[in-house]
C-alpha cells in the first residue's frame, strides 16, 4: 500500500485563503437581517450551516464560508430534504450562492496545493493537460454537488401555498435564477479550461428548450475536438477508459454540431452559436458553409473576442476553399483587431505560401518568430483560447447571479 504524503488539513487551507477570523463574523454577522428563528431541533452542525448560510456575504472569502467548509458537505445535503428548507426561497438562493463560493475557493487552493480540492470524497475529478500531455489529476469540489442540488430544487420550485394545486407551475422567478446558475457555472468551467458535461447535461433536463445550454454543451464537444485534447486521448488508456472520456475528432465534432444547430434553431440571434458552428462544420470539410455562418453572424455587432475569432474562422475557410485574396483580406483585418496575435500573421504566411509567394511566406513567419516580437498577451489569441470565452463572460455571468442575494 503506498505511503500517503502528509497534507495539511483543507479547513487550514482554507482558513489561510479566507484571511478572516471566525470571531469577526460572530460579532458582526453581515446577511441576518430578516432571517428566520433557526430551528430548535436542529443538530449543531445543521445549526451552525443554517447560520453560515444566512451569513456570508457573496463573493466574500469569509468566516461563514469557513464555517460551511469545516463541516461535512453531506450534512448540507441532507438538510436541504428538510421542509424548513424547502419552504424558504430566499434561503435556498443564499445556499445555493455560499457553495458556489465555496467551491471556488476549494478550486483556488487545489491549483495553489497542485492536488485534489478537498481531503474528504470529491466528485468527479479531471487530468490537468499540457501541451496534450497529462501533468497531474485534480478532484473537484463536492460543494459543486451541493449546489447544483439546491439549483435543481430551484428550478422546481412551487411556493407552499400553491403546492396543494396539481396545476401549479414552478414559480418562474425562482427557475429563472436556477437558469442562470446553470449558464454562470457552465461558462466558469469553460474560463477554466475545464470539460464538463455534467452541468449542460443537468440543466437540460429542467431547460430543454434553453439555447445557451445547448451553446454550452456544444463549446464542450468542440473542445474535446481539439487536437490538444484528442492527442492526450490517443497516447492514454486511462484516458480513454475514464468516464464521459471524449471520443474521436469527428465523433465529438458532430456532437458539437448538433448541439450548436438546436442552439440557433431555439435562437437565431444567438451568433456565438453561429460563429462556433462555423468553426466546427469547417473542421468537418464544409468550407463553403462555414464561410457563409460566419458571414451571416459577422453582420451583426459583435464583442472584440468574438469578431477577432470570427475573422479567424474565415480567413482560415477562405483558405481551405482557395478564396486566396478574400483570405488576405480577412486575415489582414484580424491582424488590425489583434496586433500582437500570432495566427493572423501565420494565416497569411500560408496564403502567400498556397500563392506561390515564399519570400511573402517567410517575412510573415518572421514577424511572429522573430527575437525581438514580444509573446501574444492570452486575451489577443483568440484561436488559442476559443472555447474559454463566452458573451456575457463568466465572471459577469458570476457577479450577476451573486447579486440575486437580496
Amino acid at each position: 500500500m503506498p505511503r500517503r504524503t502528509h497534507r495539511p488539513p483543507v479547513s487550514a487551507l482554507l482558513r489561510r485563503a479566507i484571511g478572516v477570523s471566525l470571531l469577526v463574523v460572530s460579532l458582526a454577522a453581515p446577511g441576518t437581517a430578516g432571517a428566520p428563528a433557526l430551528p430548535a431541533d436542529d443538530d449543531p452542525p445543521t445549526a451552525a450551516w443554517k447560520l453560515a448560510v444566512w451569513r456570508h456575504i457573496p463573493g466574500k472569502a469569509d468566516g461563514a464560508l469557513q464555517t460551511a467548509a469545516d463541516i461535512p458537505y453531506w450534512r448540507a445535503a441532507n438538510a436541504l430534504k428538510g421542509k424548513d428548507a424547502l419552504d424558504d426561497r430566499r434561503f435556498l438562493i443564499r445556499a445555493l450562492i455560499l457553495h458556489t463560493d465555496l467551491a471556488i475557493v476549494q478550486r483556488q487552493t487545489a491549483e495553489r496545493r497542485g492536488t485534489s480540492a478537498a481531503d474528504e470524497r470529491a466528485d468527479g475529478g479531471s487530468f490537468v493537460l499540457a501541451d496534450g500531455h497529462a501533468t497531474g489529476r485534480r478532484q473537484g469540489s463536492p460543494h459543486w454537488s451541493v449546489a447544483m442540488q439546491v439549483a435543481v430544487i430551484l428550478a422546481t420550485w412551487r411556493a407552499p401555498e400553491s403546492r396543494r394545486n396539481p396545476d401549479a407551475t414552478p414559480d418562474a422567478e425562482t427557475r429563472r435564477i436556477a437558469l442562470s446558475w446553470f449558464h454562470t457555472v457552465n461558462a466558469l468551467f469553460l474560463h477554466w479550461g475545464e470539460g464538463s458535461l455534467r452541468y449542460a447535461d443537468t440543466g437540460l433536463l429542467h431547460y430543454p428548450g434553453d439555447a445557451v445550454l445547448h451553446l454550452y454543451l456544444g463549446t464542450v464537444h468542440q473542445m474535446y475536438a481539439n487536437g490538444r485534447v484528442q492527442q492526450f486521448i490517443s497516447a492514454s488508456a486511462e484516458g480513454r477508459g475514464a468516464a464521459n472520456a471524449p471520443q474521436t475528432a469527428s465523433v465529438e465534432l458532430a456532437r458539437a454540431e448538433t448541439d450548436l444547430r438546436r442552439a440557433l434553431a431555439l435562437d437565431p440571434t444567438l451568433a456565438e452559436a453561429r460563429i462556433r458552428l462555423a468553426h466546427v462544420v469547417g473542421d468537418l470539410g464544409r468550407h463553403d458553409e462555414a464561410i457563409g455562418l460566419v458571414e451571416d453572424a459577422l453582420r451583426a455587432t459583435l464583442p472584440p473576442f468574438f469578431l477577432t475569432y470570427a475573422t479567424l474562422i474565415l480567413g482560415r475557410n477562405q483558405t481551405r476553399a482557395g478564396r486566396l485574396d478574400e483570405a488576405r483580406t480577412a486575415f489582414d483585418r484580424a491582424a488590425i483587431l489583434a496586433p500582437t496575435a500570432q495566427a493572423p500573421r501565420i494565416g497569411r504566411s500560408q496564403v502567400a505560401l498556397m500563392a506561390g509567394r515564399p519570400a511573402d511566406a517567410l517575412s510573415a513567419l518572421t514577424d511572429v518568430l522573430g527575437p525581438d516580437r514580444p509573446p501574444a498577451e492570452a486575451p489577443a489569441e483568440a484561436w488559442a483560447i476559443y472555447f474559454r470565452v463566452h458573451d456575457p463572460v463568466a465572471t459577469e455571468q458570476l457577479a450577476t447571479l451573486r447579486s440575486e442575494v437580496r
